[in-house]
């Protein structure tokens, strides 16, 4: 799902989501691409929505590490 349909999604079943206990400011945020969620709410997203979390563009923390 590219981030455009994403930001579409996310509108259409803001209500779901914060329903869920998710911030509404957070899935605003969101909705309008503002933001991307990190891996922990691409999971309740896909949770909740029923769809892979692998098709919810998240963010990725990368630790640089010595």
């Amino acid at each position: 799902m590219k981030t455009g349909t994403f930001q579409l999604f996310v509108r259409k079943n803001a209500k779901q989501l914060v329903e869920a206990g998710l911030n509404q400011y957070t899935v605003r945020s969101w909705a309008y691409g503002y933001r991307t969620p990190d891996y922990k709410h691409a999971a309740i997203i896909s949770h909740v929505l029923g769809v892979d979390v692998a098709e919810i563009p998240y963010r990725q923390v990368v630790y640089n590490r010595p």
